[in-house]
């Protein structure tokens, strides 16, 4: 990360805005009191690089649950924008590091319609890359409704677990039951959600992220409607198990 003073200028007012997940190059934002608004971002990479993975700061949404957070700083015109995506934690020497990127206002509905299939896919990609690295941090990762105030359902949670035996187990947990849809509709169904477990190991939980995409599909909800929530999870941070070397 770099430093964001570099790129605040004297007289810059900034204000703090919960972020959603950057489908291909579109995101939205929820700003306080100002609902959502759709951005494209110029630095895509960027966010990539750093969101999702307990880099970003992070704001509050209930008892020990947190969304990532920026620092947008609207120009006169309010079309652009820079987002300062702050570090979670500061440097050694006490400082707050962290990345900015442009953006471009978009209308709503020309942010949902640049959702390719292609743009789907590399989210899905990068869903299964965020939950591992939440598992590994002794987090869950919840995909849900986005804003300040968010129902129960629907929803998709990521999570690994220490069974009673030891095991490590990776979860994918969702609501409503994604009825009639492809690998779910296999599985065993109670109540209002439905649960997949597998032994954890790396792919067993990268692979959420399709299968997650499969359940929202379900959803009378679009990715740009969603956001990513954090909290602790129940049993610490997963590390995979040394492989045992091969039999001569």
């Amino acid at each position: 990360m770099t430093n964001v003073g570099a790129a605040v200028s004297p007289g810059d007012v900034m204000e703090t805005t919960m972020l959603g997940p950057m489908i291909g190059e579109h995101m939205p934002l929820w700003r306080d009191g100002e609902g959502v608004s759709y951005w494209r971002v110029h630095q895509p990479e960027v966010v990539r690089g750093c969101a999702g993975i307990g880099r970003i700061a992070r704001t509050p949404v209930g008892e020990r649950r947190f969304r990532e957070a920026g620092m947008l700083h609207l120009h006169p015109t309010g079309r652009f924008g820079t987002l300062f995506l702050a570090a979670r934690f500061r440097d050694p020497q006490g400082g707050v590091s962290g990345d900015a990127v442009e953006l471009t206002r978009v209308d709503e509905s020309t942010a949902k319609a640049a959702v390719s299939e292609d743009a789907r896919s590399a989210f899905a990609r990068w869903f299964g890359e965020m939950a591992l690295a939440a598992a590994e941090r002794g987090e869950v990762m919840v995909l849900e409704t986005g804003g300040w105030q968010v129902p129960f359902a629907p929803y998709a949670l990521t999570a690994v677990t220490r069974a009673p035996d030891g095991t490590w187990m990776s979860l994918l947990e969702t609501s409503p039951v994604p009825f009639g849809v492809p690998v779910w509709s296999e599985q065993p169904q109670h109540g209002d959600n439905q649960t997949l477990a597998a032994p954890a190991r790396r792919d067993t939980i990268t692979v959420s992220g399709v299968l997650a995409d499969l359940a929202v599909r379900s959803w009378d909800r679009h990715l740009l409607d969603l956001a990513l929530t954090f909290g602790p999870g129940p049993s610490g941070p997963w590390r995979a198990e040394p492989s045992a070397p091969a039999p001569y």
